[in-house]
């Protein structure tokens, strides 16, 4: 459970030490803990509303890991048509970029029909559910459903790719949801006196599964607690002191970000997947599993539009050139007069931009006096380019050597130290870091005679689990720049994973490391050894 105060006075103790925390912990070990309340309460889970596109975008984000693009294109393929056995190509979804929860009335009937005879009266919800478009939406299309009910996912599974069923059966089963009865969950919350501290448990049991029935994966994952009463004694099992620090918002993922972007008016269901496409694609961010992590140039980029465009890369701007654009499509506003008066906001920031972008960029520009030029001798100064950061000679024009670099403990290192101890597996020189497109790596210093190239990864230092193998776990990305961890000796292994590794013994199993798992203040340090279990909180970065 977790200290929620005393008994007998009010107030939280605020803890200012370790020490003190044990002190506590042993004093409250001694004591007799007994059931002081009993809270018992029934609650009904309504299912979530129809998916229209953002939805859509973010739960399969979410559920089964599909970028915004990906959710895009599985989606177009089945609004296209697949032939299911009959010869003929069939729609097996309605239109997928709609803002507009609205069921067609047909349908509506069908899924009713549909419930009632597969899963018996008491799933189908008394009244029908109807849900209108918001005012600001266009509501062209209705909201994204299978084009027929009877067509479970698993009676066309065979006839789709994965990717298209695991898409298919998500938005089935939310249409279905959407007309069942509600999930009734009793929920227990328990406090429990010991001395002079006070703890609480909470727990949930669901009574009645209801639209949890097609969409399993909305189900509660809190704890359920055995039968209490008030004045029963409970035996301690384990009591632990734990340091909490305030923690930044969480960083964006693909799902966030599109139900963010929804939020403020920022684009329409059919820009939310390109939007974020160009982001990576133009490197302004990368991903580091599904967290979208902001890069180098993205940051400069962003510094340099905003204090050259204040107004224009405003939120609220963008939403309002969104709303004017919709008055055009109604016959509301001239769309002449509307280019006109943006032209004219557009020109007047024109004029003074290149003087400010240069200005901010040069802002960014820092010396780095401990690092001399190797041709010149002139100090050198990060400078920022298409590929993100890197050292530049700050005699430049004059001269223009240029060097990658990282930082290390706050310091700037460059990589050609790091790897001056490479050497090439094919005829043994040394080995020199290149840049190139997708980055920087290591070639050998014999080219064009030896073409031999290595990728430069970051080790984790944690040793592949694998029998018999004597590499480690690197960071490496996919060939979206997708983050993931697999083992320094592929090919001849190929193990790897998601999640970040974090050399730390299991206390439980007697694994070597750990893996990090959830996000910003969520995060934990979690067992991946199958049937073990443990976890614990996570402090790093």
């Amino acid at each position: 459970g977790e200290k929620i105060g005393s008994p007998n006075d009010k107030k939280v103790k605020v803890i200012g030490s370790k020490e003190e925390a044990d002190e506590i912990i042993n004093s409250i070990k001694k004591q007799e803990f007994k059931v002081k309340s009993v809270k018992v309460r029934t609650e009904k889970r309504n299912p979530p509303r129809p998916f229209i596109t953002s939805t859509l975008q973010q739960a399969a984000n979410n559920i089964l890991g599909f970028s915004s693009r990906k959710t895009m294109s599985v989606a177009q393929r089945l609004y296209e048509g697949k032939d299911i056995g009959g010869g003929e190509v069939v729609g097996l979804i309605t239109y997928m970029r709609t803002d507009s929860p609205r069921i067609a009335e047909e349908a509506i009937s069908n899924i009713r029909w549909y419930i009632d005879n597969e899963y018996g009266e008491k799933y189908l919800h008394k009244e029908v559910r109807r849900y209108r478009a918001g005012r600001e939406a266009q509501d062209a299309h209705e909201a994204i459903r299978p084009t027929s009910v009877n067509r479970t996912p698993d009676s066309i599974k065979k006839y789709i790719s994965r990717d298209e069923y695991n898409l298919y059966k998500l938005i089935w089963s939310r249409t279905v949801a959407v007309q069942m009865a509600p999930a009734q969950v009793k929920r227990l919350t328990v406090e429990i006196e010991a001395g002079d501290g006070l703890f609480k448990a909470t727990g949930a049991k669901i009574i009645f599964d209801g639209f949890f029935k097609v969409m399993p994966e909305t189900r509660s994952e809190e704890r359920e607690l055995p039968d209490m009463k008030e004045g029963d004694i409970v035996a301690l099992k384990k009591i632990e002191a734990k340091q909490h620090s305030t923690q930044p918002p969480p960083r964006y993922t693909e799902a966030s970000l599109v139900r963010k972007m929804q939020e403020v008016g920022i684009g329409r269901p059919s820009t939310y997947a390109p939007t974020i496409s160009v982001l990576l694609n133009r490197k302004y961010v990368t991903q580091e599993g599904r967290t979208l992590i902001p890069t180098d140039t993205g940051e400069l980029v962003a510094d340099m539009l905003v204090g050259s465009f204040k107004d224009i890369f405003k939120v609220k701007y963008t939403a309002r050139m969104e709303e004017e654009l919709d008055l055009i499509e109604e016959g509301k506003e001239n769309w002449r007069d509307v280019l006109s008066k943006f032209n004219n906001e557009l020109n007047r920031y024109l004029k003074g931009a290149e003087k400010r972008m240069e200005k901010i960029k040069k802002e960014k520009e820092v010396i780095v006096d401990y690092i001399k030029c190797d041709k010149c001798g002139s100090p050198m100064m990060i400078k920022y380019g298409k590929g993100g950061r890197f050292l530049g000679c700050s005699a430049y024009p004059n001269c223009k050597n240029q060097k990658p670099f990282k930082e290390e403990n706050g310091k700037i290192v460059l990589l050609e130290e790091l790897y001056k101890d490479e050497r090439c597996d094919e005829c043994g020189a040394q080995m020199v870091v290149k840049g190139g497109r997708f980055g920087i790596f290591l070639a050998c210093s014999r080219y064009p005679e030896c073409k031999f190239t290595k990728s430069i990864y970051y080790d984790t230092g944690v040793k592949c689990p694998r029998e018999g193998c004597d590499g480690t776990l690197v960071e490496k990305k996919t060939k979206k720049r997708r983050t993931f961890y697999g083992c320094s000796n592929y090919p001849d292994c190929d193990y790897a994973l998601w999640q970040k590794p974090v050399k730390a013994e299991c206390p439980k199993c007697g694994a070597k490391f750990l893996v990090v798992k959830g996000r910003g203040s969520n995060k934990r340090l979690v067992c991946v050894t199958e049937g073990c279990g443990y976890e614990t909180e996570y402090n790093g970065e």
